[in-house]
């Protein structure tokens, strides 16, 4: 029906901005959704009207984003609750200047203490106990591991380190950089100088969030110049594979014999070497797969009619950042994405061996020393390649995957690049699954598995 001119005359006028009580009145008779600034002077400030409820809410932007914070809702009548037009604009200038001032969020406002003097130790348990420990996601990544992580960096700096003494303004990103970089060369930790960069990124974030330390002094807001140059060229990948100007085996039949003779090539005498650690360590010599899959082989994943290992997508270790554990338990066609290794005589010899120790457990590599059931660690196979043999800086486990890659393509002329990548579990795509269809190429990547295995054996040296 159209409305008469009598009827339209009497509807509130709407106005641009709501710079008074009784402006802010009329949005009660508007039916329509309302979002206009108070005033011109203030237009950072609005007012949203929204079925029968106005609210009042403020616009900053804070290191390049805008941030949009609520002040709270108009007080409609005399004796009600909530806030009067003059009150509103009170405190949002409040919020507003120091949410500039400190480039913090204004939701942090009145919690901020930058005079804070609380030990490292006691934040970083509070960190575990309010963000760090609910974001359990991948298999593997456990409650255990991340606090084993924890207590390394307490350990690293200090437990009574004060908090304050690791902003920028104190020297603390040296003090990191310094830390970080030591054990980055020396492999002191199980994971690397990048990992724990960025679980301390985040830790000093949310200790900036919280108001323990001042805004843009968290001491790894950005990279450390090592890291750089691990990207180019990372620890992790050091290796004695052939080159294109020396096309032979090189030190890799030494670093074999070292090995299979349990001996440290430094000293030339014999080291005691754990044997679940010793053949966890042969199976991946073998089996052209990362060391963080190998611990965490399970007697489960074995297709014994098939003769092949079934590891599923999710295991960390493999290249399937786009599936999660509880997806790939709730989707059955995830199931297509698990990764497939052709068993050969070589690792049924490994596999046999260790039926024998650990064939009752639920892990291939039950570690002797877990009370928990826990297998070992990836840093007990790069512990032994680094120190026990004495290798450190020459051939770590990623980088034996160098060595194969490389020596096949000098050395394996009938082996086709795209079955020795898929079988070595090389990502496709970066940012996506939908290449890797396993089941391609099984007949293959079975042929490369066995030549592998015989010329780990026969040309290399190793000994089963």
């Amino acid at each position: 029906m159209l409305k008469t001119l009598e009827h339209a005359e009497s509807e509130p006028t709407i106005y641009e901005f709501y710079d008074s009580e009784k402006k802010l009145k009329t949005l009660l008779k508007v039916e329509q959704e309302v979002k206009k600034p108070v005033s011109e002077d203030l237009k950072s400030l609005k007012v949203w009207k929204r079925g029968n409820s106005i609210n009042f809410y403020g616009n900053i932007k804070i290191k390049g984003n805008t941030i949009t914070q609520p002040v709270g809702k108009w007080k409609r009548e005399k004796n009600g609750k909530g806030l009067t037009l003059v009150r509103a604009i009170s405190e949002w200038q409040v919020l507003r200047d120091w949410a500039r001032e400190n480039q913090r969020h204004p939701k942090y406002y009145g919690n901020y203490s930058p005079e804070s003097n609380r030990t490292f130790e006691e934040l970083i348990w509070e960190y575990w106990d309010n963000s760090y420990k609910s974001k359990l996601k991948r298999e593997g990544d456990s409650q255990s591991t991340r606090i084993n992580r924890l207590k390394k960096l307490i350990q690293l700096f200090g437990a009574d380190t004060a908090i304050r003494d690791f902003e920028i303004t104190n020297k603390g990103r040296k003090l990191v950089d310094n830390v970080l970089q030591s054990f980055w060369v020396k492999r002191e930790c199980h994971a690397s100088g990048q990992t724990n960069r960025r679980i301390l990124n985040k830790f000093f974030n949310w200790c900036e969030e919280n108001g323990e330390i001042n805004p843009l002094q968290n001491p790894c807001l950005k990279p450390f110049d090592w890291e750089e140059l691990a990207s180019a060229k990372s620890k992790n990948y050091v290796s004695l594979a052939p080159t294109i100007e020396h096309p032979s085996w090189g030190k890799v039949p030494e670093f074999v014999a070292s090995f299979s003779n349990s001996t440290n090539r430094l000293t030339g005498n014999e080291v005691y070497v754990d044997q679940v650690v010793k053949n966890a360590i042969t199976l991946h010599l073998l089996a052209a797969i990362r060391t963080d899959c190998i611990v965490r082989f399970k007697w489960e994943w074995f297709n014994e009619k098939e003769n092949y290992w079934r590891i599923p997508a999710p295991t960390i270790g493999l290249k399937r950042s786009g599936i999660k554990l509880i997806n790939y338990g709730t989707d059955p066609k995830l199931k297509e994405y698990d990764h497939i290794i052709p068993s050969t005589p070589e690792i049924e010899i490994i596999i046999n061996r260790m039926r024998e120790i650990n064939g009752e457990r639920e892990y291939v590599f039950h570690s002797p020393f877990s009370q928990s059931g826990n297998h070992i660690t990836s840093e007990a196979i790069s512990k032994h390649f680094r120190e026990t043999l004495g290798w450190a800086g020459e051939q770590t486990p990623h980088g034996w995957r160098s060595v194969i890659t490389t020596g096949t393509r000098e050395f394996g002329d009938h082996i086709k690049t795209e079955v020795m990548d898929r079988q070595m579990d090389h990502k496709q795509q970066k940012g996506s699954i939908k290449y890797y269809d396993q089941s391609k190429l099984l007949k293959p990547r079975r042929e490369f598995m066995e030549w592998w295995s015989k010329t780990c054996v026969n040309e290399l040296g190793l000994i089963l």
